[in-house]
């Protein structure tokens, strides 16, 4: 029973326990090397929510990293040479017993960037058919990016009627589908629509703000992409060529602004942990600190932390001593005031030892749970090329010592 708790198909309450998945139909959710992962649950009563219920994130069942139907659609991907994204396991499962084969679902309506490395894998070539409501769009336009970004070629099934896969290939069978693929739209083409739908182009106001959401998207894509669509979006909205460079240059370097302030900003806000800020203070207090600092230096992970110790490294190896007020006195604005706070707030003398060795177990805790985390995900990722029982147990048996040496911490 613990077990079926843990992979979330039962739960307990007062006592007693319940199936998680009562009254909804069931869909096993399996990863590429044909094991069974995880379960989704469509609600058989229309009043029941959520509509749709995955199981919840463990050992073995990462939703980010995993795509509904892949294991049976990947021979079918090769042959066609490109993947049909779709939002639902209905959506799959009609288009499949539809003779489309080479299609898979993201496991909900958020693409995740683990995803798009996984279609990657397989082909760089993606057609998204997602519903066609409001949130199927906005979906849709998520998606896009996300595979966009990944370098992958993007194109996109219009259907209308406010239909899904599922009801158009129940409806209209396998050719009016494959029609809809033949003739998707390409990634800026229905950005480009996208965009204009929202605009009445009639209206000069309107059409300039338009032009200029038009130049923000372009900005984000490559030198020739943005060619060829300047040229369309010139002869479609009559405006220059040379005015929608000028816009594009014009947002490009407002992000190159934006991101200077803004990583600027983050660094000024970054916030030392709790580990850095009680190494900080005992070195403060014992000069003696700063060597066993420096032999566990990884327990420094942010920039502002490594360059306060830089610093006081430096004062140490020229002056033979640390002092405090020289040392506050040579430091930036954010830095001095960092390093002033953790003076003030943390009073740990007497006790410098043993703060020093919490501090070593608490680092080790975070990196083994962290690497803990990155078995966990190989093991959700693994398909039939790699999962030889040999990987396979290597990998088990690493988790195994991983969930030891955090105990025996």
């Amino acid at each position: 029973m613990d077990k079926l708790i843990e992979v979330g198909l039962v739960s307990e309450s007062k006592g007693r326990y319940y199936d998680k998945f009562r009254n909804r139909v069931i869909f096993p959710i399996i990863n590429t090397a044909g094991k069974v992962i995880g379960f989704g649950g469509r609600a058989i009563d229309s009043n029941d929510n959520p509509k749709y219920l995955n199981s919840p994130e463990s050992k073995v069942f990462r939703k980010k990293n995993n795509l509904y139907g892949l294991n049976l659609s990947r021979a079918s991907v090769g042959k066609e040479g490109f993947i049909i994204l779709v939002e639902g396991y209905m959506d799959t499962i009609s288009l499949y017993q539809g003779g489309i084969t080479n299609v898979v679902a993201s496991l909900g309506t958020a693409l995740t960037e683990n995803q798009s490395h996984l279609i990657k894998r397989y082909t760089k070539d993606v057609v998204l058919s997602y519903d066609s409501d409001s949130a199927g769009i906005a979906a849709a336009i998520r998606g896009m990016d996300i595979l966009h970004n990944e370098g992958l070629k993007v194109k996109i099934i219009k259907i209308s009627g406010g239909k899904d896969p599922d009801e158009l290939i129940r409806n209209e069978g396998r050719e009016a589908f494959r029609k809809l693929v033949e003739n998707a739209l390409s990634f800026g083409d229905y950005k480009l629509n996208y965009i204009k739908s929202k605009y009445n182009l009639k209206d000069d106001d309107s059409r300039i703000e338009c032009i200029k959401e038009i130049a923000e998207s372009l900005s984000k894509l490559g030198a020739v992409e943005q060619d060829i669509y300047i040229k369309k979006v010139s002869k479609e909205l009559s405006v220059s060529e040379a005015a929608l460079r000028l816009e594009i240059n014009k947002t490009q370097s407002g992000h190159e602004q934006t991101r200077g302030r803004s990583e600027g900003f983050n660094e000024s806000l970054e916030e030392l942990s709790s580990i850095e800020k009680n190494c900080l203070r005992l070195i403060t207090i014992n000069e003696s600190y700063i060597q066993k600092v420096d032999d566990n230096i990884d327990m420094l992970t942010t920039s502002l932390a490594l360059n306060i110790f830089s610093a006081i490294k430096q004062q140490f190896a020229e002056n033979g001593q640390l002092d405090v007020n020289s040392l506050i006195d040579s430091l930036e604005e954010n830095e001095t005031k960092a390093l002033v706070d953790v003076i003030e707030t943390i009073p740990i003398e007497g006790e410098e030892e043993m703060i020093f060795e919490d501090c070593l177990r608490r680092y080790k805790q975070e990196r083994l749970r962290t690497e803990q985390e990155q078995v966990i995900s190989m093991l959700s990722m693994l398909d039939e090329e790699e999962n030889s029982q040999n990987r396979q147990n290597e990998l088990m048996q690493r988790l195994k010592q991983i969930q030891d040496e955090i105990s025996d911490i």
